[in-house]
């Protein structure tokens, strides 16, 4: 029976091999790579022939056996290994492990190699928070003010104190304002118009002075002076003080009846040369003050003074704003006088300035 041969290829380097076909199953190193391989099974045919193939003594399995064959196995790797040289070398074939994408992993560890230590960590990379441009500053909304007569409707159609309580300028205890004529609604008016408008440039401030008369009411109350006062570039207020003398009647609850101390208020005078009633002692060397709540009204009250006082001499001054018969808003302290005459109590004026409604 012919010797029969087995080739296959060196699953490492990728040569072709061709060993008797006794050695399948046979493990040994490759006469290329040095590398462990195992001849196969199966029985092929020499893919090529030998021109003069070599007739190898047939060998039973024993001891002698056993030592020739790893020589024979060494001869023919000597002999494959010259063929190769001999012949020209295949390309190797790359692995298709070589052509493919490289995977996540391998791609990360390429990335961490050229990343800094992980102890310190890239700032570059560490996420920085969005810049956010500040926002323009607002345009202050221009405030559009009240006119004077604005301010004077608000306050003549109010219906409360809290109504009126922020467009009022006043010296007055808010406890009293809030339980005063201010809390209530006031008749309707038949007249509002400007009487007198004062200003002083020094220290920008603009004094309107208002007429107004109200439907409904009683004589004395009826006609009033309303100030309207605007400082500077502040909204204009109502100068309330005087007000609450005449038309909320704390001037004539003064004068109802004697008491000891003494009052400031606010009103409009008219001076008299006369010296006042009877009733007033030593009325000869007095003059007479007439307390109104506007020009040419009734009077709410008479005060008196003497003719040698200082408002006295100041009177018979040409300089003076206040003239005898002439109307103009002023403030005046009062008194009760006893002492003349203990029991013939009347009206005094000890101070008295005509430069406007300031306390």
């Amino acid at each position: 029976m012919p010797d029969q041969t087995i080739s296959f290829i060196c699953p490492n380097c990728g040569i072709n091999l061709t060993v008797p076909a006794n050695l399948a199953g046979i493990t040994g190193p490759c006469p290329s790579c040095k590398t462990e391989i195992q001849a196969p099974q199966e029985t092929l045919e020499s893919s090529f022939s030998v021109a003069a193939p070599v007739e190898l003594p047939k060998v039973t399995r024993s001891i002698f056996g056993s030592i020739l064959w790893p020589i024979i196995l060494v001869l023919l790797g000597v002999m494959g290994w010259l063929f190769l040289n001999s012949s020209p070398k295949k390309p190797e074939k790359k692995s298709s492990r070589l052509n493919s994408p490289p995977s996540g992993i391998a791609v990360l560890l390429e990335k961490k190699s050229s990343l800094e230590p992980l102890n310190e960590p890239n700032k570059n990379l560490i996420a920085q928070p969005p810049v956010v441009e500040p926002l323009p500053p607002e345009k202050p909304v221009p405030q559009v003010q009240m006119s004077a007569r604005e301010v004077l409707d608000r306050f003549l159609t109010a219906k409360s104190f809290s109504d009126r309580s922020s467009i009022l300028e006043t010296q007055t205890p808010q406890f009293e304002l809030a339980n005063s004529c201010l809390a209530t609604a006031f008749p309707s008016t038949r007249l509002v118009e400007i009487d007198i408008k004062d200003r002083d440039s020094s220290e920008q401030v603009i004094d309107i002075y208002y007429r107004v008369d109200f439907s409904g009411t009683t004589v004395a109350n009826n006609a009033q002076t309303i100030l309207i006062r605007k400082r500077g570039n502040d909204e204009p207020k109502v100068v309330i003080d005087p007000f609450l003398d005449t038309y909320g009647g704390r001037l004539a609850g003064f004068a109802n009846a004697p008491t000891d101390r003494s009052r400031v208020f606010c009103v409009i005078v008219s001076a008299l040369a006369v010296g006042g009633d009877e009733i007033v002692p030593n009325r000869e060397e007095k003059f007479t003050l007439q307390l109104l709540s506007r020009a040419h009204t009734k009077e709410i009250a008479r005060a008196y003074f003497s003719k040698n006082s200082s408002i006295g001499k100041l009177l018979e001054d040409d300089s003076f704003r206040l003239s005898f018969g002439k109307a103009k808003a002023g403030t005046v302290t009062l008194k009760w006088n006893t002492e003349e005459n203990p029991k013939l109590p009347f009206l005094e004026v000890t101070e008295l300035d005509t430069s406007g409604w300031d306390r």
